[in-house]
């Protein structure tokens, strides 16, 4: 707490944030980002693809992350070159469990030196347009909104109770817009309460057209297949609505085929549930055939020992960014058809959709994969294709642009419904 308050006080914390003097293009903005930066996972890896095209394509940014952080987010910033300033941003919690009443207390009482700091920035920042990057920002910071053009962007599947289509309809009073990830967090952002004349669809990306010849040549120093044996990844968060569990159902099912396999997990997460699967694992006599990978910050690295990856999520995962980093990257996805997975996999061209907690139909496709293997390289160049020419850093960084000048002061008032990149219904 003191050494916020000392930051506070001192002018040179926030001397980044003053505007340039000197005169700017029309094209050129004022970016102000409040960013989850508690942990990387997929919303952060495609926030920071965000920031860097902003980067490039010369637009003044100011960083905003949270004072609670592993500090793996605050590096790639930091390599980024894009400015940051931390502020006490934390999580409130109606959960009556010691560990989120002490998210929701810690956040309270810091909740003046936040809305302190934050008058100080956007007064010396002077910023066109502002960024949340999670509906928690957006509540925290409700005082505070609507005196700039601010647009929530909508990574996070939230259950539709009535609690949120209250504060949705509420935050709609304020901010510019809301803008979903995928069609299907579109209709879902609409059902939680958002305005349809407010929502539009940016698809995230974690790649840019100019990433293509570095990613083939990563690839070309990937080790040949092993003939006869089947690698597949399962990569990200360890939680049950990952679909960890089904896939290890999966792989019972195989009996004598699960010989042929290696599981590779990379990812962490709640180290109860881990443990209940390396027991489960042990019970079922597959321990031997899954590989504990832990947390890696390497792309490459993790899908050079691949030659599949699944992602059998049971809920609804907005845009999964494993989904699209495994086709860059060459390899074939089979993907529960839930949340924004079928926009992104092309069933039976780029890889395999399958229904929700249905360990049947994932092993089916899995086998067909070890019976099949010539079909791994045919849906691999395919998924590549797809990515380089459909989820692009420029061409996410350019809609957002759209939308962003068009409630800058200097260009037209925002008009979604009207507006070419709107999905409004």
């Amino acid at each position: 707490m003191l050494g916020l308050l000392a930051a506070l006080r001192n002018p040179t914390l926030l001397r980044i944030a003053r505007p340039s003097v000197v005169t700017r293009s029309v094209d050129v903005m004022r970016i102000l980002t409040v960013c989850t930066s508690t942990n990387v996972f997929g919303a952060e890896v495609v926030t920071l693809k965000m920031l860097d095209g902003f980067q490039r394509a010369g637009h003044e940014q100011l960083a905003i992350t949270s004072i609670w952080t592993d500090g793996e987010f605050n590096r790639r910033l930091a390599r980024l070159g894009i400015p940051e300033v931390r502020l006490p941003f934390g999580a409130l919690s109606r959960r009556l469990a010691p560990q989120p009443m002490w998210w929701t207390i810690n956040t309270l009482v810091r909740l003046p030196w936040l809305w302190i700091g934050w008058s100080r920035l956007v007064r010396r920042f002077k910023p066109d347009v502002i960024i949340l990057t999670s509906p928690r920002h957006a509540v925290v910071l409700y005082p505070f909104t609507g005196t700039k053009p601010s647009f929530l962007i909508e990574f996070t599947y939230l259950e539709p109770t009535r609690t949120r289509q209250v504060l949705y309809r509420v935050l709609a009073r304020k901010v510019a817009g809301f803008i979903a990830v995928s069609e299907f967090m579109r209709k879902h952002t609409i059902k939680i309460g958002a305005p349809p004349e407010k929502v539009l669809v940016v698809k995230s990306a974690v790649f840019s057209v100019a990433d293509k010849p570095r990613v083939e040549e990563e690839c070309s120093r990937f080790p040949i297949s092993i003939a006869g044996r089947l690698r597949v990844g399962i990569i990200g968060q360890i939680s049950p609505h990952k679909g960890h569990g089904c896939l290890v159902d999966a792989i019972q099912l195989l009996g004598g085929k699960r010989c042929a396999l290696d599981i590779y997990i990379f990812g962490t997460g709640d180290p109860k549930y881990i443990s209940y699967l390396k027991e489960r694992l042990t019970q079922l006599g597959l321990g031997n055939s899954f590989h504990w990978m832990g947390y890696e910050t390497d792309t490459p690295r993790i899908y050079r020992d691949l030659d599949i990856c699944v992602v059998p999520s049971s809920l609804g995962d907005p845009f999964p960014t494993v989904a699209m980093e495994a086709g860059a990257y060459g390899r074939p996805v089979i993907a529960s058809r839930a949340g924004g997975l079928p926009e992104i996999v092309e069933h039976g061209l780029t890889g395999w959709l399958v229904e929700p907690n249905n360990p049947k139909d994932l092993a089916e496709r899995i086998q067909g994969f070890i019976e099949s293997p010539a079909a791994i390289e045919k849906m691999g160049k395919a998924a590549r294709s797809r990515i380089f020419s459909q989820f692009t850093q420029e061409k996410m960084v350019r809609e957002l642009e759209e939308i962003f000048r068009d409630v800058t002061p200097k260009h037209k008032k925002f008009c979604p419904a009207m507006h070419p990149n709107s999905s409004a219904v």
